[in-house]
């Protein structure tokens, strides 16, 4: 029984972002209830819970162990026991259900991100993902865990410019989302630096050029970047809380 009209909820390391209906007439409704779970004593609990996930590392669903193996200088079965004995701390329920995001994974297991992530894997399968010190956790949620929220602002600014242009608003999101999905995997994949990727598509006095300088212009290296440092100075206030 959604009453609070909740489109969504992005949980990150330490903070969660909850996405609504601005227009709704529930949102007066919605903000109480944000500040009573504020208010509440909520004292984290001491009570631990293990549990025991089993695991299948043959090659079939072990797709990368191999790779691991050739980057560790580890042999398949060294890397099984390390892995089936290390006991992980579930740090976050990731950003959707039945996604944990495990800590205290050994350093030999440390892999670098893959250049061309897969788009689909099994289910139920376990990943290793980039590592971090935690003292660079606020930093990745000011980032990555807000992340989406800027791109999708961002997305929905370039389906707008769509519709200013003469695009239907359909048209419009349609093309805005897969340019930045193109995009993001064309780095991904190649590897390449994002200003020499941007220099391959810019011609000179073209219209891409004209478009850089116009955003140039309205200063979006310096406000992605602010909006970067204030959700991370954010993510910090609210750990301390």
């Amino acid at each position: 029984n959604n009453y609070l009209e909740i489109k969504n909820c992005v949980p990150s390391y330490n903070k969660i972002l909850i996405q609504f209906d601005p227009l709704s007439n529930k949102k007066i409704k919605l903000f109480d209830f944000i500040q009573s779970i504020n208010k509440k004593n909520n004292t984290p609990s001491k009570k631990k819970q293990i549990i025991k996930i089993p695991i299948c590392y043959d090659n079939e669903f072990a797709l990368d162990i191999d790779d691991i193996s050739k980057k560790s200088k580890m042999s398949k079965n060294e890397i099984i026991d390390l892995h089936l004995n290390t006991e992980f701390y579930v740090y976050m329920i990731g950003f959707m259900p039945g996604l944990p995001f495990m800590g205290n994974m050994d350093k030999r297991l440390s892999m670098p991100r893959k250049l061309s992530p897969r788009l689909q894997i099994s289910s139920g399968s376990v990943g290793i993902v980039e590592r971090v010190p935690e003292s660079l956790m606020d930093a990745v949620t000011g980032l990555s865990g807000s992340g989406p929220a800027y791109v999708f602002q961002f997305i929905e600014a370039l389906s707008d410019a769509g519709v200013r242009v003469g695009l239907t608003r359909e048209q419009s999101l349609k093309l805005a989302a897969q340019t930045v999905y193109g995009s993001s995997r064309l780095l991904l994949e190649t590897g390449e630096h994002p200003g020499k990727l941007k220099d391959m598509v810019t011609s000179p006095g073209g219209t891409t050029i004209a478009g850089i300088h116009a955003l140039e212009k309205g200063g979006i290296r310096s406000t992605v970047i602010d909006a970067v440092v204030a959700a991370t100075n954010r993510s910090n206030e609210l750990g301390k809380k």
